[in-house]
């Protein structure tokens, strides 16, 4: 069960004439409703060195500066969209971002220490509720008619998750050749020389698919991208 913080900071007020945006996913798009959650520290990123090239102290995003989400809303002429916690309803009209660090699709995955699409569905139904309540029937309706939802991709942990807790399953049966596609590289920390991506560490033909890697800004391993960046987590080296 998640356990809310019920305090933080305020965002910055949207134009009157702004089309809502509502925001669904995982860590691309969280801008800091794990903050909230305080079963855990695990997936969250309020504390250095996230967002510090660009907003100047840590505000729940697993960036050094900006999301991708936030220049989609730049340049579809969106200022910084809330997020769900705090519950700021006011300036709900302009959009709402639910997006949760560590979620998936299934409510099985990091169950009790983030958002599930599911629980963002329902808080976006909670939304709707106050959107008729303030602005009636009629004008939720207008409202949400003309809103842009975004939804990019979201169950990359639901594979996370299996494959790294139970990732030599079907190798133990003799299988040798493995293809994942539209996943993050996250999911394969181990590049070896001229293979791509290692599962774990295990013997026999290695998986391939990338030919070049990205450098993560902080993290450890050769990469930089396993787990999290400095902070209240084990890794305190970026």
């Amino acid at each position: 069960m998640l356990a809310f913080c019920s305090k933080g900071h305020a965002h910055q007020p949207s134009p009157k004439t702004q089309v809502a945006l509502f925001i669904f996913r995982d860590s691309l798009f969280d801008a800091g409703n794990n903050i909230y959650i305080n079963t855990t520290v695990c997936y969250r990123a309020n504390f250095w060195p996230y967002s510090e090239t660009f907003f100047k102290y840590p505000t729940g995003r697993a960036s050094n500066g900006r999301l991708f989400l936030d220049f989609i809303a730049k340049y579809a002429k969106f200022l910084l969209i809330p997020t769900y916690f705090p519950s700021y309803n006011d300036q709900f009209i302009y959009g709402v971002n639910f997006a949760s660090g560590g979620a998936g699709a299934l409510a099985e995955t990091h169950p009790g220490y983030v958002i599930d699409l599911n629980t963002q569905l329902s808080y976006f139904k909670l939304v709707e509720k106050e959107f008729k309540q303030k602005l009636g029937d009629a004008g939720a309706k207008t409202l949400l008619s003309k809103a842009v939802y975004l939804f990019i991709s979201i169950g990359t942990n639901d594979y996370f998750v299996p494959l790294r807790t139970n990732s030599s399953e079907i190798y133990k049966i003799g299988g040798r050749k493995f293809g994942f596609t539209s996943l993050r590289p996250r999911m394969f920390p181990s590049l070896e020389s001229n293979c791509a991506w290692k599962l774990r560490i295990l013997p026999g033909e290695c998986f391939r698919g990338f030919k070049e890697a990205i450098m993560g800004c902080c993290g450890s391993g050769r990469y930089r991208g396993i787990l999290s960046c400095g902070g209240m987590t084990e890794i305190k080296k970026y």
